[in-house]
């Protein structure tokens, strides 16, 4: 059995859209203006940037998941042999930061996060990447490997094990992984961001008035 640690990218920028987006739908939904900002935000995630920067938050969960995983000596313990990646800026900046160049780096793109493309047409694309990554992870030669990645792929990565919940951003999981039947399995928590971080600011001032 292979041991993986899967990490979940620090939170973006297209995170605190998507956040913004469904609180001035819910506020729509109670028969109340949204707020300018929200609007904005949900009018930038039509665009499809999908390879957005770090948020403010997302700076703090990396710098507070990394003196965890410093504190636990977890560099010299788990004995990782690889760090894969997507090639999201996100989850690149998130590998570098956490571990550094102490192992050799892949950056794939086959592991980036379900693409709207694939939400709203080709979804059988999205199946094939996850197929193809399992595949792609039998046949390496590292028994210990990380991967940083995406919420959704993981979640998806997972179904079907004993924690198949998603993940919150910077959570580390470490879970089995066979190489011939292609499962995971054995899936625990281990570290995540020890307070709540938060892009969201100010309060109802900046909803629309008439």
């Amino acid at each position: 059995m292979k041991v993986i640690y899967l990490v979940r990218h620090a939170e973006s920028m297209e995170n605190v859209q998507v956040y913004r987006c469904d609180r001035a739908m819910d506020r729509i939904t109670a028969y109340r203006l949204p707020r300018c900002g929200d609007l904005c935000a949900a009018s930038r995630l039509l665009c499809c940037n999908v390879d957005s920067p770090l948020s403010p938050a997302g700076e703090g969960q990396l710098l507070d998941v990394r003196g965890q995983l410093q504190a636990a000596g977890f560099e010299e313990k788990s004995g990782i042999e690889l760090a894969v990646h997507s090639t999201y800026q996100r989850a690149a900046r998130t590998c570098r930061e956490l571990f550094g160049s102490r192992c050799p780096t892949v950056a794939l793109q086959e592991i980036v996060e379900r693409t709207p493309w694939e939400a709203m047409t080709q979804e059988w694309r999205f199946r094939r990447r996850l197929r193809w990554f399992r595949s792609w992870l039998a046949e390496r030669p590292e028994w210990c490997i990380v991967v940083v990645g995406h919420g959704y792929f993981f979640q998806h990565l997972l179904a079907g094990t004993n924690n198949p919940e998603p993940m919150a951003n910077v959570e580390v999981r470490r879970c089995s992984f066979n190489p011939s039947s292609l499962h995971f399995s054995d899936v625990e928590l281990l570290f995540e961001p020890a307070e709540q971080y938060s892009s969201e600011t100010g309060d109802d001032t900046d909803s629309f008035s008439v």
